[in-house]
């Protein structure tokens, strides 16, 4: 996966505000959402290729039990599992 930045803080948002979790910005968008405050990860997406499972083990030893995956738009990851 395209991995632009991962890093531990506090979710802001819904039902688990406040408790750690471990996100996943990944890198690449086609939407060009005029309130995108990620263009570093969006038009011109910095960062590296992970493979899955080195990126699985990097959130394990990060800790919390909720991972949230951001962007970038996650769906347009190779590999990313279709939605319907």
């Amino acid at each position: 996966m395209y991995v632009t930045e991962q890093f531990v803080s506090v979710q802001g948002e819904g039902t688990l505000t406040g408790v750690p979790s471990t996100f996943v910005r990944l890198g690449g968008c086609n939407l060009r959402c005029s309130w995108c405050d990620t263009p570093y990860s969006s038009w011109k997406p910095e960062g590296e290729h992970i493979p899955l499972d080195a990126l699985v083990d990097d959130i394990a030893r990060q800790g919390p039990r909720h991972v949230v995956l951001t962007g970038g738009e996650p769906m347009l990851q190779a590999g990313a599992v279709p939605l319907t």
